[in-house]
């Protein structure tokens, strides 16, 4: 008796650590979870795991178990596992392409590629990344101000067809811009304009903007003489991880 009690004593507090992210994931599937998201108008997190990923199970015992991580998720996103030896794992594997475990796919609430996360994390690293994604789920659809406010850095190596480029800048015929976000915080809009840097050849531009009366700071790149051009590096960006819509500038 006295063995059977110190057994079950020291195997609860592993079963309470295996368990202990179980409350942070979407009880659902993949397809119920983007369900929920769109209804809650939350961004999706997908973690693709498998039953031998040990660093898969480290972030459930370590920053799925933590608390700010929880509160976090719980409050900005619908999260969902997703185990690629399962059928339907193995279609979404293949879909976004998931070469490493585990990983973590950042969908906006339409189903949109936001970001890709292809190693574990621990709580402060995950809570950095996601901080500075889902303060950009305020709509694109936003009130500009004058096109005069209208404001874009640019290396002084520009060539004439980069975005930036004083030959660029038409001020009456139609131009295009890349935007990526729409922020509330400044600080929020610097960190997406400092990570597209490293996959653009200048510095984006970040613009302010009114809407019901709230400041709302912009992130995009431009501007650009042609479309084509706009729509080439969007799709480049994309496969980095970073969506963008084009805005047809007069």
């Amino acid at each position: 008796m006295k063995t059977n009690l110190l057994f079950i004593t020291l195997l609860l507090p592993a079963m309470l650590l295996s368990n202990s992210a179980d409350d942070v994931f979407h009880k659902g599937n993949y397809l119920t979870a983007k369900k929920e998201a769109l209804a809650s108008g939350k961004h999706q997190l997908v973690e693709f795991v498998a039953e031998w990923c040990l660093p898969c199970k480290h972030m459930d015992e370590t920053t799925f178990a933590n608390d700010r991580v929880k509160k976090y998720l719980s409050d900005n996103y619908v999260s969902v596992k997703v185990d690629i030896d399962q059928f339907d794992g193995f279609a979404l594997k293949e879909q976004y392409e998931v070469r490493y475990l585990p990983t973590i796919v950042i969908l906006d609430p339409e189903g949109e590629l936001v970001s890709k996360i292809e190693n574990a994390l621990g709580p402060v690293e995950l809570l950095d990344k996601l901080k500075s994604i889902s303060d950009a789920r305020e709509s694109f659809d936003v009130n500009e101000t004058d096109q005069n406010d209208r404001q874009f850095e640019s290396d002084e190596n520009d060539t004439p067809d980069s975005p930036g480029h004083p030959d660029n800048k038409v001020s009456k015929s139609s131009y295009y811009t890349l935007q990526f976000g729409v922020f509330s915080q400044h600080q929020n809009a610097r960190k997406l304009s400092d990570s597209l840097t490293n996959f653009l050849p200048s510095t984006p531009g970040i613009r302010s903007a009114l809407r019901n009366g709230k400041t709302l700071f912009i992130v995009e790149y431009g501007p650009f003489k042609r479309m084509e051009n706009a729509e080439k590096l969007r799709i480049e960006l994309k496969k980095d991880g970073f969506n963008s819509i084009i805005k047809d500038i007069e």
